[in-house]
């Protein structure tokens, strides 16, 4: 309405940082403005290209980054845990681009009452294979900047994830688990953290499909709402579908009434920061979702869930491999804190994620559903492997 370009999706940059919002301005208006010149140039009709253009493929794996990527015309996959916000993870059919956003996605976000919120990096381990890898790690939870005097940096929850991108082109499984590193007190709790864009890339309207219907939303609202979905699994546009395997609380779609995902997170609320005045509008799945002054005790469970993201399958199909195929918690002996799920992937094969949270080598004793007979797994401390039934239950 005022001419420029990004007055409204970046208005919020403006007030804080007139240089970057020039500079972003001044980006939009160079991109013309050379397309012009060139045009002039060749002295010829530019012809207009077919969309969408061909996908690069082909898998990546950074080890310091604790970067993993495997992408295929189908789906893209990735998890890195050295990032600017990190740990995050995505899986999403190639050609929706719209539907990837990074931040703190499918591992789950912690905030406390400081001005500032992070996490940490403190571990990873991470292994490839053709058509997948298999990632966990451990990340410190932490909040400062508080309004108290001498109330200094507090670390809040230690927080282990263990993610797989099975080599079926479509799956990828994530477990989730935190626990309260001090007595604390929380501004939100959110688990699972599936972020789904709805902003102008995707025409500010989403269609998410559960076992009740179908509901459209609008995208960019500025009032905040809170859905109970009733349903263990939910689909967004016929692109992507997201199932809860275990835990106990309820999937939850959370609308932030305004524009929340911006270039840095932990400036001061006024200025964009713990209020996340954004640039982009994101819907976010949860499971738990809770808001308000939240108190935990010390060594208390934070998280604890598992779900598996499905890239490029339709809401129909999604219930269909819902009734049929369904996930399962593997139960296991003993105490130690080894979390694991079977999950039977696009390609017809059963796969089992099993997670070592404990610090120390364990030896997990635990059957998988339809088997008779128990297993045994040596597996280290902070670690994940990724079994096969097509290798006999034999790791990739």
């Amino acid at each position: 309405g005022d001419g420029s370009f990004l007055s409204q999706r970046c208005g919020g940059l403006d007030e804080i940082s007139p240089l970057y919002f020039t500079r972003l301005e001044a980006d939009r208006a160079c991109t013309f403005s050379f397309g012009v010149y060139w045009h002039r140039l060749l002295n010829k009709k530019i012809e207009k290209p077919v969309l969408p253009l061909p996908a690069t493929t082909g898998a990546w794996h950074d080890e310091y980054h604790g970067g993993n990527v495997v992408k295929t015309e189908k789906r893209t996959a990735s998890w890195v845990w050295r990032a600017g916000e990190l740990p995050t993870g995505i899986c999403v059919p190639t050609h929706s681009s719209s539907l990837a956003e990074w931040r703190e996605n499918l591992s789950g976000s912690i905030r406390g009452y400081g001005l500032e919120n992070m996490q940490e990096y403190i571990t990873h381990k991470d292994h490839s294979f053709e058509g997948g890898f298999v990632t966990s790690g451990v990340t410190a939870s932490c909040s400062a900047d508080f309004a108290a005097e001498d109330q200094h940096k507090e670390y809040l929850a230690y927080k282990d994830v263990a993610a797989a991108a099975l080599p079926d082109d479509e799956s990828m499984v994530v477990i989730q688990y935190a626990r309260a590193a001090m007595r604390c007190y929380l501004t939100h709790l959110k688990g699972i953290y599936l972020n789904v864009p709805n902003d102008v890339y995707n025409g500010c309207t989403r269609d998410y499909y559960t076992v009740n219907g179908k509901t459209t939303l609008p995208g960019v609202v500025d009032c905040a709402e809170t859905i109970d979905l009733q349903s263990p699994w939910v689909n967004v546009d016929d692109e992507l579908t997201l199932m809860k395997i275990y835990g106990e609380d309820a999937l939850t779609l959370r609308r932030p009434g305004k524009r929340q995902i911006g270039i840095k997170r932990y400036l001061p609320e006024d200025a964009g920061g713990s209020g996340d005045v954004g640039m982009l509008y994101c819907d976010e799945i949860c499971a738990p979702f809770e808001e308000g002054r939240l108190e935990r005790a010390r060594g208390s469970v934070l998280l604890d869930n598992a779900f598996v993201v499905k890239a490029g399958i339709g809401h129909e199909a999604t219930a269909q491999w819902a009734e049929n195929n369904p996930a399962q918690a593997i139960a296991f002996e003993g105490d130690a804190i080894v979390r694991g799920v079977v999950v039977r992937g696009a390609d017809g094969v059963r796969y089992a994620l099993i997670a070592n949270f404990d610090d120390c080598l364990q030896n997990a004793v635990f059957t998988l559903p339809g088997c008779t007979e128990s297993m045994s797994l040596k597996i280290g401390g902070k670690c994940a492997v990724l079994l096969s039934e097509k290798n006999g239950w034999k790791a990739l």
